[in-house]
């Protein structure tokens, strides 16, 4: 469980609370039966892959857990898994301050320059209390797509309802700043 994974994290020298890293750690172990868990089954068989079999051989794994070396395709597959692992029991959305807070671990203005302009956004919502999987996903593909002065967003384009009033929030956030 997540008190576990913080003891090894804490053990490799990993701040369990704000370093990426605790979050790649259950990834490239395999972690995906059950939100913020690692099973034993898992963990044994991730670590047979990773080619490791002690805390000391875990550590030594620690730089290649950097997220600034994935490519996009496998930072994807990652970003998603972030927001799986942090789901609570069979719910299917995490609390928008969850989402503030695992962006601000997970993402960085080069992977998503929308992220500072989009958590401001949310942190003024009130119709946004919880965000869905779609949306989390639909997030790095926009921020990644669009210009941040949204001069190419398609606005006939299908994306989620949140990301539609993101764009009007920042057009009007642009034209009082007069950007």
């Amino acid at each position: 469980d997540m008190v576990g994974i913080g003891q090894i994290c804490e053990e490799i020298g990993i701040d369990p609370d704000t370093d990426v890293r605790a979050l790649v750690l259950p990834w490239r172990l395999g972690s995906g039966s059950k939100p913020g868990c690692i099973t034993r089954t898992e963990f044994v068989e991730g670590m047979r892959k990773l080619g490791k079999d002690s805390i000391k051989g875990l550590k030594e794994l620690v730089p290649s857990f950097d997220t600034g070396f994935l490519e996009r395709t496998d930072f994807r597959a990652f970003y998603k898994f972030a927001f799986n692992f942090n789901l609570e029991g069979t719910k299917r959305t995490l609390e928008k301050e969850i989402v503030a807070d695992l962006m601000g671990i997970v993402l960085d203005t080069n992977r998503a320059p929308h992220m500072t302009s989009f958590l401001a956004f949310l942190e003024q919502a009130s119709d946004h209390k919880l965000i869905n999987l779609d949306q989390w996903t639909s997030f790095l593909h926009f921020s990644q797509t669009t210009q941040l002065d949204l001069s190419d967003f398609d606005e006939d384009g299908a994306w989620p309802i949140l990301l539609d009033e993101y764009v009007g929030w920042q057009k009007e956030q642009l034209a009082v700043n007069g950007k």
